[in-house]
Formats: C-alpha cells, sequence, structure tokens
C-alpha cells in the first residue's frame, strides 16, 4: 500500500514524506521533496522496513540507536563529571524534559505526527500506515490530523488476523474482527479522513466463513 503511494506521489511529481515510528519515537526520516531520487530512496526504506515483536515498524538502524542511547544512559550513571551531573536526571526522569518528550514516550505515534504537521503551514495529506494493536495512539493520531490537513487516510491492519494463535480460535478472532471494525468505523468518522482495511483476503475469508457455518 504504501508503495502504491509513493508511484501516485511520483506519477504527480508531488512533494512527500516518510515517517516510521517505534517505541522510542520516529525510527525513519525522509522530509518533504519531490525528486525521483526521493522517490526512489523512499521506496528502498520501504522495503528494508522490519517488524518488531509488539507489531512496530522499525529500520535496520533503529536498534543501533536505540543500543546507543542505552549505553549512553549506562555510561553516564556511572561518570561523575560535571557534564554527566548535569545530563543524569533528565534521563532518570523524562518527564523533565518536557512536555514534548513525555508525550513522546508516552504516545509516541501521536507526538510523531503532531511534530511534523505543525512545521507544515501549507495544505498537507497524510497517509497512516499501521494496526489497530494500539488504538488510542491510532485515534489520537488521527484526531489531530483531521484538524490540521487537508486530508487523512488511515490503512489498517486488523491486529486479530496476525496473532499466530488468532485463526485456532476462530470464535475469539471473529469478535476481535468485528471490534476491529467498529474501530475502523469510528476512525473513518472524522472529518476529512477514510479509513480502510487491509489484509490478507484469505484469512478474512477465513473468518467470516466459520461465522458464516456456525449460523447455518
Amino acid at each position: 500500500m504504501a508503495l502504491t503511494l509513493v508511484s501516485e506521489a511520483s506519477e504527480r511529481s508531488d512533494a512527500m514524506a516518510l515517517y516510521a515510528v517505534g517505541r522510542d519515537g520516529v525510527t525513519v526520516r525522509h522530509p518533504f521533496r519531490s525528486t525521483p531520487t526521493h522517490y526512489a530512496s523512499i521506496r528502498e526504506t520501504l522495503y528494508s522496513l522490519s517488524v518488531e515483536e509488539n507489531g512496530e515498524f522499525t529500520h535496520p538502524n533503529a536498534g543501533f540507536v536505540s543500543s546507543a542511547r542505552r549505553n549512553r544512559r549506562a555510561n553516564l550513571q556511572t561518570d561523575d563529571s560535571r557534564f554527566a551531573a548535569r545530563i543524569r536526571p533528565f534521563l532518570s526522569n523524562p518527564a523533565s524534559a518536557g512536555a514534548t518528550a513525555s508525550v513522546a514516550a508516552a504516545d509516541p505515534l501521536d507526538a510523531a505526527v503532531r511534530t511534523r504537521l505543525d512545521r507544515h503551514t501549507e495544505n498537507v495529506h497524510v497517509a497512516l500506515l499501521t494496526s489497530d494493536a494500539h488504538r488510542s495512539e491510532v485515534e489520537n493520531c488521527v484526531r489531530y490530523a483531521s484538524g490540521h490537513t487537508a486530508g487523512t487516510r488511515a490503512f489498517l491492519a486488523p491486529h486479530a488476523l496476525f496473532d499466530p494463535k488468532g485463526l485456532a480460535e476462530i470464535d475469539e478472532t471473529y469478535g476481535k474482527y468485528v471490534s476491529f471494525e467498529r474501530f475502523r468505523r469510528k476512525i473513518g468518522a472524522y472529518p476529512r479522513v477514510s479509513a480502510f482495511e487491509v489484509g490478507p483476503g484469505d484469512r478474512i475469508e477465513t473468518v467470516l466463513s466459520s461465522e458464516r457455518e456456525v449460523r447455518v
């Protein structure tokens, strides 16, 4: 889906940006540009994205960045220099670093969207590609984008369909899928927002057909 959006932007020569978000915040940054090289770079990044165990999208370098942060934090805890003494309180108490840091830690997706949209005064269209695993974050993001963009498209993957145990417990999976559909409609009800389901057709059909068999 993301690659289709890149092709669409490339055909129209529209400026495009790409940001991937993980548990520590933004892991991939491609600011707005409209050059062939830029579109090619975004495509390459999309192909290289991987998914963490909790369903967050990351970049191969993201793990290194997170590891480096942890190492710096550990080193500062044992460092008795004046610089370390000044920095240490911010690491031990993230809230003291400011409201933005607190928001990013609690809701990295919402914080990333707010930060990027606040930097642009012109009309911007947002495409959000994620699952419904963290619904409150997704809704916060969509709610804000709804009031600060020309249009928002949310492409949501039903988390229940990707659970390894999901299809083995078909009744429970069907209930979660129905819950997902309600959530998708709720998201799509915001002004200037369209919400779409993105998922494997064979799994969706398996879940729906099992319910039809039960009714028969």
